[in-house]
């Protein structure tokens, strides 16, 4: 793989020469992105081209040196890349992928042509600095890291908020989800010390200065998501799981707030969402196997309804290890479940079931970005049937507290 030119660089200091380098190093970024799988080194890049900003330019220059030496040795094989072409084009088995990059509940958007992806980075954050972290991919296997766009710093409030005694001393983002709508990018997030946020980008495809019409009243809604109706309506949803209309500018809600769920128990704990399927609504929650956190594999559930409000009918079980996914359609139209690594990764089934009972927490996924495929069909009745189709993830284990009845013709 032939690497970039070198270039020259002067040796003073000046801001401008400084923003010139700057330049430079996003010229590494963009070579990178073209040439490897291996999101970390575009993190890497955005760490130093920061660092450059505040150290003499001849630090910097070794850097740069530094990573173009790193730059030509990255990348999956040849192999490596075909065998996830071909098993993102089958649509029948799980895929790993981002391996250098830590997060938790990974959501994805599809936009146009490319999938967005945000997820909780809690220390890991590129640059060290709290904030909405986005990648973007066409083909889910190069994927493209558009760094920080909004983080804590930029907040109108956020930053004022005065720490309580029971909050923790590192203040994290939790859990982001990002919308396009009308427009604007949209995103919602929680965060570690009990707030929950949304932000409106001022408009533009590309524009990274958002609003915040909420302000600090939107309180402590744990692991907020939107849902859009096909009538237009916009609706929070939070906690697992109560709902709530919002108005035209989402800057207030426009109704009262309600609570849904499954009909004989709770859904789960966290990381609700709903999707429409067909004439159905589908809501999503995550919990643990034996209803122990931390004990188990952390699953997705869910449960359907013929309105928005409920009633829903009773949990099912919709995918094991995929706890706080995101259920989206590829370009194709294809059903997927987003996943991360929850637990302690074991990929022998023998050697993870021991784990689930030393009543430990199991799973499958390594770190990174897992995504899992699913099926979601009408069966007799009228009912929906969502199941992973992976069959390392369509069923539940045998620790699974809740007996089920899995969905047939």
């Amino acid at each position: 793989m032939t690497g970039p030119k070198p270039v020259v660089l002067p040796l003073h200091h000046g801001v401008f020469r400084r923003r010139f380098l700057l330049l430079h190093f996003l010229g590494f970024k963009s070579w990178i992105e073209k040439n490897s799988t291996d999101t970390w080194v575009c993190d890497l890049v955005y760490r130093v081209a920061k660092s450059c900003l505040m150290y003499t330019m001849k630090s910097a220059r070794l850097s740069i040196l530094f990573l173009a030496c790193l730059a030509s040795s990255v990348g999956a094989t040849p192999e490596e890349q075909a065998a996830l072409e071909v098993a993102i084009a089958s649509h029948e088995q799980a895929v790993h992928l981002m391996p250098e990059v830590w997060m938790r509940d990974p959501f994805i958007l599809r936009h146009g042509s490319w999938h967005y992806l945000t997820a909780t980075r809690q220390q890991h954050v590129t640059w060290g600095e709290q904030g909405l972290e986005l990648w973007r991919s066409q083909d889910f296997i190069h994927w493209e890291s558009i760094g920080v766009p909004w983080s804590f710093t930029r907040s109108s409030w956020l930053n004022k908020f005065e720490r309580g005694p029971q909050d923790p001393a590192e203040f994290w983002l939790l859990a982001p989800e990002i919308y396009f709508m009308d427009d604007h990018w949209v995103a919602v997030h929680s965060t570690n010390r009990r707030r929950a946020n949304l932000l409106v980008s001022f408009g533009g495809e590309y524009n990274d200065s958002f609003d915040e019409p909420f302000g600090g009243e939107l309180g402590q809604r744990h692991h907020p998501s939107i849902f859009t109706d096909t009538d237009g309506s916009r609706w929070l949803v939070w906690g697992c799981t109560k709902i709530a209309i919002l108005n035209a500018d989402l800057s207030a809600f426009d109704g009262a707030e309600h609570r849904i769920g499954p009909s004989d128990r709770a859904l789960g704990h966290e990381g609700s969402s709903l999707i429409k399927f067909g004439d159905k609504y589908l809501l999503f929650g995550s919990a643990w196997s034996t209803d122990l956190v931390g004990q188990g594999t952390y699953n997705l559930y869910y449960c359907t309804s013929d309105r928005l409000t409920g009633p829903y009918g009773p949990r099912q079980f919709a995918a094991r290890f995929c706890g706080h996914g995101t259920v989206f359609q590829d370009a194709k139209k294809r059903w997927w479940t987003t996943a991360c690594g929850k637990g302690t990764y074991e990929s022998d089934p023998s050697k993870g079931q021991q784990i689930c009972g030393n009543k430990q927490a199991w799973t499958r996924n390594p770190q990174g970005l897992t995504l899992v495929p699913m099926e979601l069909r009408l069966v007799k009745d009228g009912k929906v049937d969502v199941r992973a189709k992976d069959s390392h993830y369509a069923n539940p284990g045998p620790e699974e507290a809740q007996p089920f009845t899995l969905g047939t013709d």
